[in-house]
Order: C-alpha cells, then sequence, then structure tokens
C-alpha cells in the first residue's frame, strides 16, 4: 500500500515538471544530414541475441524428450 501511495506521489510531480518544461523550438542541427542505418532485421548482429533462445528450447526439448 505505501509503495503504490509513494508512486502516485512521484509520477503526480514528475507530470507537474513535464507541464512546466517550455514547448521544443526548432532543432539545433539540420536533420537532413543525418543519414539513417539499415532497418534492425537487416542486420547480421541483431540475430546474435536469438542464438541463446534457441539453444535454450533444444536444450529443454531434449531433457523433455530424454526423460
Amino acid at each position: 500500500m505505501f509503495f503504490s501511495s509513494f508512486t502516485l506521489v512521484w509520477n503526480l510531480l514528475a507530470s507537474r515538471k513535464l507541464a512546466a518544461l517550455p514547448t521544443p523550438g526548432p532543432p539545433a542541427h539540420d536533420a537532413s544530414r543525418i543519414q539513417e542505418g539499415k532497418p534492425v532485421h537487416q542486420r547480421p548482429m541483431a540475430y546474435v541475441a536469438v542464438l541463446p533462445l534457441i539453444w535454450a528450447v533444444w536444450f529443454v526439448t531434449g531433457m523433455i524428450t530424454h526423460a
């Protein structure tokens, strides 16, 4: 109960701070010079994080089928 009340008060204070911020002005740099990279799903390193998941599924499946 205490933590939820604390969180509500904290969020209320944070929302008041956000509401007090000035509106954003024009960008300080030329946004047209920013070059976009490849989409994430087209980058090979994005799939490295999937390898432990594949291994875990393989391991659990092996444990279940050999039990």
